[in-house]
């Protein structure tokens, strides 16, 4: 005879196990302290059994939360200068409040063992910092009832908080029209490594520009004689970067070839990164807000883990323009 699913306990489930009713609750919750084939007879058992299992509410000012922050790792280090990390990590800390939060650091390489590290203790939550989760993961998470988060990418059917790409290049594109004139042709440095971002910079260039005015590279080695001998032969007068580590180099590779910033190209990035006061021209970009973004996403982690009914956070925020000496002299 089936047990009623309102009196089925953990200690049920325990019991017909014969293991401890600590046990059958990692397992339920999928902690990484319970190994994968004692953790599926368990759920297998529970779900015979009938038991309905509820995340429970956590109490904001008791719980030590578990928080893993995945980064990504790239071959070439300067991709990764758009934000200093140890100012994220510190808004971070400062989103989640006065609820005591372990942070723990886990490079991409470790992403798919992520649910084996014993020494995280359990996660309690994800963030995805400047990075896409990969779908067998995100899948894992969310059978795990772990909630996560994607700073600065946008993910269907994801929580993600980000800046409004689109509405950033508008406000490069309308600034420079304002200072060289509505008729100014306005190139596009284009970089596709960085596909999330990539992508929704080049469509909001393509709304104010032609697909033509457009060179795509793949490396800063890449900005070299044959792509300034394009912006010559294109008759361009400025050139919009998809970073600010791009619109550095763009500036020093200029000044090379004795090509004056903003007299005879006027030049823009994106991020505010600290890399844009690197020239003795600052760079003139729009704002990443890392700051922002970060203590935005622990805020609303933070009651995801102590109420998983919270509603999910889709924010796209606008951008704000951070002026420099590259557009106007």
């Amino acid at each position: 005879m089936a047990i009623d699913t309102k009196k089925v306990t953990l200690s049920d489930v325990a019991h017909s196990l014969g293991v401890s009713v600590s046990t059958v609750s990692r397992a339920l919750r999928r902690s990484p302290l319970v190994d994968e084939k004692t953790g599926r007879r368990i759920r297998e058992e529970a779900e015979r059994l009938g038991y309905e299992f509820k995340p429970k509410r956590r109490q904001a000012g008791r719980a030590i939360l578990t928080i893993a922050v995945l980064l990504p790792a790239q071959s070439d280090s300067w991709l990764h200068l758009f934000y200093d990390p140890g100012r994220l990590m510190q808004t971070l800390q400062e989103g989640f409040g006065g609820t005591r939060t372990n942070l723990v650091c886990v490079p991409d390489a470790d992403w798919a063992d992520l649910f084996a590290h014993k020494k995280l203790g359990g996660i309690d939550g994800c963030i995805f910092a400047f990075a896409d989760p990969p779908a067998e993961l995100a899948e894992r998470m969310d059978q795990a009832a772990i909630p996560r988060i994607t700073l600065n990418r946008v993910l269907a059917g994801g929580n993600y908080i980000c800046r409004d790409q689109k509405h950033a290049m508008k406000l490069h594109v309308d600034r420079i029209h304002s200072i060289h004139g509505p008729d100014a042709k306005i190139a596009y440095l284009h970089f596709e490594r960085i596909p999330g971002v990539s992508k929704s910079r080049y469509e909001g260039f393509l709304e104010h520009r032609p697909r033509s005015d457009t060179y795509t590279v793949s490396s800063l080695g890449d900005i070299d004689d044959r792509f300034f001998s394009w912006l010559r032969s294109g008759g361009y007068r400025a050139l919009i970067c998809f970073n600010d580590v791009l619109a550095v180099y763009a500036y020093q590779a200029a000044l090379h070839r004795s090509i004056r910033i903003p007299e005879d190209l006027a030049l823009a990035g994106f991020d505010n990164s600290p890399v844009r006061r690197l020239t003795e021209k600052p760079i003139d970009s729009v704002e990443l807000g890392a700051d922002e973004i970060g203590r935005k996403a622990a805020e609303w982690l933070r009651e995801a883990i102590i109420d998983p009914a919270v509603a999910p956070m889709r924010e796209m925020l606008p951008s704000t323009y951070v002026p420099g000496s590259t557009i106007a002299g």
